[in-house]
């Protein structure tokens, strides 16, 4: 069984393309190159005139995947989920 792990940020809209591209660039990068990360897909809404939210989905192996990637997890809730899609 999988876990997804999930990550939000909310941005001032004139700075979403540029932010989009440092998420993809760095986080989303590196999710796929970390050992039992199985996929990673980013998200992007606006929210009303002023605000966007960024949000990625990374899907991984076990929790020990995720602790690799970003430290221990402490306090987190991870989501199991049965239906892995292909990023």
């Amino acid at each position: 069984m999988a876990v997804l792990r999930e990550w939000r940020a909310e941005i001032r809209r004139p700075l979403k393309q540029e932010y989009v591209d440092y998420v993809t660039a760095t986080g989303i990068a590196t999710y796929r190159q970390t050992p039992g990360n199985l996929g990673a897909v980013i998200a992007v809404g606006d929210l009303d005139n002023e605000r966007t939210e960024i949000v990625t989905l990374s899907w991984w192996k076990d929790k020990w995947s995720i602790e690799a990637f970003a430290g221990k997890i402490s306090g987190a809730r991870a989501t199991s989920s049965k239906t892995i899609a292909s990023c």
